[in-house]
């Protein structure tokens, strides 16, 4: 099966999934189909070939008098909005959601390993967040508290203070 005919069906089908509320069932055709932003790609007319296909001039009636170059044009642009950007933000917020729970698992994980082999049952977690901390260390900082925090034992378990001249608890 040639490749514009494969972006297509794809392209369709996410696009039906999408109206039906079916998020999960999706491709990766909308992010990896080829855009006309590209030199190399406009002149291989593979894009204008994947928007005739999913916008069939005799499926859509005011596609039918007018000039080729103007349905092109005009499916062209309609694949680009209606169907590659929403399919894409959809795809990235999926995306984003993985990457948050790969990240929560690798922390987990850690705080597990570090549970096994280190001692630390009865400590308070003190951050310093003040303005004058660097990003970097303010992070490092925060990190430091939630995990000194995650394998205290009670009264201190997922207790973090934040630093302060006169601390209260």
């Amino acid at each position: 099966m040639p490749v514009s005919d494969l972006f297509p069906e794809l392209l369709r089908s996410d696009l039906e999934s999408l109206r039906c509320g079916d998020v999960e069932a999706r491709s990766f055709a909308a992010k990896d189909c080829p855009s006309n932003y590209s030199v190399c790609v406009r002149h291989s007319l593979i894009c204008d070939s994947i928007a005739k296909k999913v916008f069939p001039r005799e499926s859509i009636l005011e596609y039918f008098d007018i000039e080729d170059v103007h349905y092109v044009y005009r499916v062209g642009n309609r694949l680009r909005k209606d169907v590659l950007c929403p399919l894409r933000i959809i795809l990235e917020k999926k995306q984003r959601k993985t990457k948050v729970e790969v990240m929560e698992l690798e922390w987990r994980n850690m705080v597990q390993a570090i549970a096994e082999n280190a001692k630390l049952s009865n400590y308070v977690s003190d951050c310093d967040v003040s303005a004058c901390m660097k990003e970097s260390t303010g992070n490092v900082s925060i990190l430091m508290g939630l995990l000194i925090s995650e394998l205290s034992s009670s009264p201190w378990k997922q207790a973090v203070y934040g630093f302060h001249v006169s601390p209260k608890l």
